[in-house]
Formats: C-alpha cells, structure tokens, sequence
C-alpha cells in the first residue's frame, strides 16, 4: 500500500506541468477581479476586452476566444494560487504594476470600486508580492487614465 503511495507521489512530480499559460492566467486574474460583485456590468465588460486587446495584444477573435476560456476558468477554479504563480515566475516589477493598474482600471469600469473588487485587487497583490506603495500608484494611475 505504501509503495503504491509513493508511486502515485512520483508520477505526480514527474508528470508534466499543467501550469496555465501566461495570457490566460492575466486573464483569468482579470476576470476574477471583474466578478468579485458576482455580476459584470457592461462597462465592464467593454473594459475587460479592451485589455484583452491591448495589454495581451490580441485580435477581436482571439479576445473572444481567451474572454470564452477565462470565464470557463474563473468559474472552475478554487484558487487563485496556480495563476498567481505563473504571473510571479513570468513577469518582472513593471509587468506587475501594469497588471496592476490594468486591474484597477476594471474596478473603476462602472464609475465605482466595489468593496469586493477593492478586497480582490487587494488579495491579488498580495499573491504576485506587489508592494503597497506599488499598489496605490497603481490605482492611482488607473483613476488618471479614467479622469476621475
């Protein structure tokens, strides 16, 4: 029974890795974000498309397809953890903050931050170790962006 154990353990390790792509783990962050209110208004939606656009620089049809998949993923997933870990192994500081403020400009879609959206981009930046002054430019940068 233990050797079977241990088999099952190995194979585990040495199986290769399942680890989500870079674009779709931003994305799925994205789309976590967005539905932290449980809802996506409209804006929002047209938001989350245009970063899809042109942070992940993306045609429509590749938007459409990665925005199908995200959504799939964010409703399936338990945890934020395997994206999080992408992004950290992936992108470098500046990476970060742009995904930070790319974050932020969704919380600000409709006009407002939801209490929920505000708490994720919170959880977020803590899980891609954004410090907190990086973190409060970074919102800041976004209401710059909006005009607000």
């Amino acid at each position: 029974m233990l050797s079977k154990l241990f088999e099952w353990f190995k194979a585990e390790t040495e199986s290769p890795s399942s680890a989500p792509r870079v674009d779709l783990a931003a994305a799925v962050l994205m789309v976590e974000v967005t539905m932290a209110d449980h809802r996506i208004e409209p804006e929002e939606d047209a938001m989350l498309r245009k970063l899809f656009r042109e942070s992940l620089n993306l045609s429509e049809a590749d938007v459409e397809k990665l925005m199908v998949e995200a959504l799939a993923e964010q409703e399936q997933t338990l945890d934020l953890y395997q994206y999080t870990r992408v992004i950290n192994d992936s992108f470098g500081a500046i990476e970060k903050f742009e995904l930070m403020v790319d974050f932020w400009l969704l919380g600000f879609a409709d006009g407002h931050v939801d209490r929920y959206e505000d708490y994720m981009v919170r959880k977020v930046a803590d899980l891609l170790y954004v410090p907190h002054s990086d973190f409060m430019m970074a919102k800041q940068e976004a209401r710059t962006r909006l005009g607000l």
